[in-house]
């Protein structure tokens, strides 16, 4: 039995490093990737968070799946996007406050991520008009009701406009997550390209895993394998 689970856990491994650039999502490109300790993403990326984004005047441009301008180095950079860059396993989590929903809308509630020290955390970053997101959302499901307590899942609703949308979504699914809307601190402290986008804090409040755009069939086994590893430390 533990060889199988060695093997199983392998092969779920496996797939973070054969899937992990080819995950589907809701960006300009209709691909993601994958970074976790199995598979590093080279240098550090520095972008434009994907929503909201800026634009040279410093004026907010709520278009969704606005593409990211992606630099290599900081030197390419206006000053205006000094400070974007995309999280990697091994960076330090960067604190945050979100306010939190339910079917009913706001519960007037905050959760900050000093609130989850010492617990591991699964970040979704979602829209109720992603239907990627929505794709995922049973694998979520599956996990919560197999780690309970061990794992806090934070569904993070980025669609602006869509506050209705997510109500009406969490009446009708009924999902065990703890939900809550993006806020430009968030954004811009998390900034990705497109959603899904995950992001698995461990207990140190060290980020372990992330991933952009959805590993469809296998999103369960990955997140998993990836939540498994960060349990263990």
């Amino acid at each position: 039995m533990r060889k199988m689970r060695i093997a199983i856990a392998a092969a779920a491994a496996a797939l973070v490093l054969a899937f992990g650039t080819v995950a589907t999502g809701c960006n300009g490109s209709g691909s993601g990737s994958g970074s976790g300790s199995g598979s590093g993403s080279g240098d550090k990326q520095y972008v434009v968070p994907g929503s909201p984004d800026t634009d040279a005047s410093g004026s907010a441009d709520t278009t969704p799946n606005a593409a990211p301008q992606r630099f290599a180095d900081t030197d390419e950079m206006p000053e205006y996007l000094l400070g974007y860059y995309a999280l990697e396993a091994g960076d330090a989590a960067p604190d945050f406050t979100v306010e939190l929903v339910d079917a009913g809308g706001l519960t007037g509630e905050t959760l900050s991520l000093a609130d989850l020290a010492g617990q591991v955390v699964l970040l979704d970053f979602w829209a109720p008009w992603c239907p990627y997101c929505v794709t995922d959302m049973p694998s979520w499901q599956a996990i919560a009701e197999e780690y309970g307590d061990k794992v806090l899942i934070l569904a993070i609703d980025v669609g602006g406009d869509t506050f209705g949308e997510m109500k009406e979504f969490i009446a009708k699914k009924g999902y065990d997550f703890t939900w809550a809307i993006i806020n430009e601190d968030m954004a811009q402290a998390y900034p990705f390209s497109g959603v899904p986008y995950d992001v698995i804090i461990g207990k140190d409040g060290t980020i372990t895993f992330t991933a952009e755009g959805s590993y469809g069939r296998y999103a369960y086994q990955v997140m998993k394998a990836q939540l498994d590893e960060a349990l263990a430390k």
